[in-house]
């Protein structure tokens, strides 16, 4: 998540809310600030592969070239992807459309990620003076607090239950696949040799 508290221009020019511990000058606590706020962050476009691949004269080393470079890229997305899941499950805060599709965009398989993510959104209940300092600050910068889809109590469940266990494993399988495509072109490494879990645990 972002370092600051502040609101920040996301990819389709709208300014959403991107919160972290340092800086809250507030008298509410900064989980309470967190839970329940749609936070963003940086999901990169697929980079184009360096001149020194693209230059490559052999078409069947090149390719591979291509390949190996896609595969890296993905795979260290994937587990940044990962490590952010945990932390908005944690605090209990909700993910932007915007980024919720560019992640789709990158990762198919991880499309019910933001709906796993407001499955476990906390909206918490302040005290009215607590929670109209809660709202000047969403005012100043520019935090919402709204839904990013409406969820009912049985799916409410689902994606706590057996959509988070899809979820989990949409990342092992998407983790695994990279990790083998490195081994496949060449990049030897004994971590991609290792379970998804291993990965997935940093």
């Amino acid at each position: 998540m972002a370092n600051r508290t502040k609101g920040s221009r996301s990819r389709a020019g709208k300014e959403k809310a991107e919160v972290s511990k340092p800086g809250n000058e507030s008298g509410i606590a900064f989980e309470d600030l967190l839970a329940g706020a749609q936070s963003s962050f940086v999901v990169p476009d697929m980079p184009v592969p360096p001149k020194a691949i693209q230059s490559l004269k052999d078409k069947g080393l090149r390719q591979r070239a291509a390949d190996a470079w896609k595969s890296v890229f993905l795979l260290q997305e994937v587990i940044k992807l990962w490590q952010q899941f945990l932390v908005y499950c944690h605090l209990g805060c909700r993910l932007c459309p915007e980024v919720e599709n560019r992640i789709i965009q990158l990762f198919p398989a991880l499309k019910d990620f933001g709906a796993v993510i407001e499955a476990f959104a906390v909206d918490t209940k302040l005290s009215d003076c607590a929670e109209a300092e809660r709202q000047q600050v969403d005012e100043t910068c520019n935090i919402c607090r709204t839904p990013t889809r409406q969820l009912d109590d049985v799916s409410k469940r689902r994606y706590r239950g057996i959509g988070l266990n899809e979820l989990i494993q949409a990342f092992r399988d998407t983790i695994t696949t990279h990790a083998q495509c490195l081994n496949v072109v060449g990049i030897k490494s004994p971590i991609f040799e290792q379970p998804s879990d291993v990965l997935m645990a940093g």
